[in-house]
């Protein structure tokens, strides 16, 4: 065997075994942007709602697909965003998530309380304050839609999205598309 065909050999051996490859250096959900998480797995969270229920991984996961909506209290061009996702999203099937951190955007019941005065209807979604788990998904832009399910993200969207016909066949679609919402075309059942 020559010289150059036994360093093949040896390379190659030694990358098939995993030797060259650093598991640490491997790509983590938690370093990539917003849409890039689909395929990746949702955080674990463990959060209080406006009505001090407490929602984790566990009690949503057993909904099955599900909607993790990042929001803001002082966000106007989200309002339109969150009275769409409220008709479109079945019972059950969305958390609101506040963004922001700090005192001036952690109570949940007040900015509930002015979503449901100013869309005047109730709004039956928990409200969350989530900014850790807001960050731990790169959520940048708002409104941010997460679509879930089985704990696995299958797609983002971000910016204003009022077309409820629209939610509505992207929740249902086997693949729900990502991206800037104003940008993409409907989604198909």
């Amino acid at each position: 065997m020559g010289k150059h065909a036994f360093i093949v050999l040896i390379l190659l051996s030694t990358i098939f075994c995993g030797c060259l490859f650093d598991n640490e250096d491997a790509i983590k959900c938690e370093d990539l942007d917003a849409v890039e998480l689909v395929g990746c797995e949702f955080p674990e969270f463990n959060l209080i709602s406006d009505d001090l229920t407490t929602f984790n991984n566990s009690n949503i996961v057993s909904q099955g697909r599900w909607v993790a909506y990042f929001s803001a209290f002082w966000c106007t061009h989200c309002k339109p965003t969150i009275d769409a996702l409220d008709k479109a999203i079945p019972e059950d099937r969305m958390l609101v998530f506040n963004k922001y951190p700090g005192e001036d955007y952690d109570n949940m019941s007040e900015w509930k309380d002015n979503m449901e005065d100013e869309l005047n209807r109730s709004i039956s979604r928990p409200f969350i304050h989530a900014p850790m788990l807001a960050e731990n998904l790169s959520v940048v832009a708002i409104p941010h839609v997460i679509l879930v399910e089985d704990d696995t993200i299958l797609a983002v969207r971000y910016g204003l999205w009022d077309d409820t016909n629209s939610i509505i066949r992207w929740f249902e679609s086997p693949i729900p598309s990502s991206g800037a919402s104003q940008e993409m075309q409907e989604d198909q059942p």
